[in-house]
């Protein structure tokens, strides 16, 4: 008996020093990486940022180009929909949906206007999210402006035809097509904004040292 309770203390020591071992290999470990990121140069850090922004950029500009997409094929499925179906719908109405400006058959009011600005929204975004996507991958200091350009105006587009899909939302009566497009362009909103913060970000960290990158300031 007692020399199993010594057996088993002898033991509980030995992994308590495995545990001590451990924890010193990851406290060494945290100093080597620490000393390794404070013995960084300031144009060393400014390109590790400015990779980390050009992933995060990518992703989001190929997830953009997919839904910008999407919301195009919805919205000319809208726009032909309403070329043929517009004149013998809208003939039995009265004033003042006769002679409304922009007459959707299907929808409520706000529906054409909708339809309308997705579709430029949806053209542009998916222009500037592929040529945006090309100006990261080639690198320069200029092409991560004219990214950021882009993809500013993309956004202020695609908040008009969120505003749209909002007020649409709120009449009510529509389509589950209808009801597909204003979550889509509910989402691509917020994917947008994330990826101008993250061009702008990446901008504003490269203008404040262009040496780093080998090209001098403009």
């Amino acid at each position: 008996m007692g020399m199993g309770v010594f057996a088993f203390l002898k033991l509980s020591d030995k992994g308590k020093d495995l545990q001590k071992l451990s924890l010193i290999g990851r406290q060494r470990r945290t100093l080597v990486e620490g000393f390794f990121i404070s013995s960084l140069s300031k144009p060393q850090k400014l390109i590790m940022a400015a990779t980390s922004m050009k992933s995060a950029a990518s992703v989001l500009l190929l997830l953009n180009l997919l839904i910008y997409f999407v919301v195009i094929v919805i919205a000319g499925w809208a726009v032909n929909h309403a070329i043929v179906r517009s004149r013998e719908t809208a003939s039995v109405l009265t004033i003042p949906a006769h002679i409304f400006p922009i007459y959707f058959p299907v929808g409520n009011m706000a529906t054409g206007f909708l339809v309308i600005f997705s579709l430029i929204a949806g053209i542009v975004g998916m222009t500037t999210s592929a040529t945006g996507y090309l100006n990261i991958t080639e690198g320069g200091i200029l092409n991560l402006h004219a990214a950021a350009a882009s993809s500013l105006i993309t956004l202020l587009l695609t908040f008009l035809a969120m505003g749209l899909a909002c007020k649409e939302i709120e009449i009510g009566w529509t389509g589950a097509n209808l009801r597909t497009l204003e979550v889509l362009l509910i989402f691509v909103s917020a994917t947008q904004l994330f990826c101008t913060s993250a061009l702008h970000a990446g901008v504003s960290e490269v203008t404040a040292d262009p040496s780093a990158y080998g090209i001098g300031r403009v």
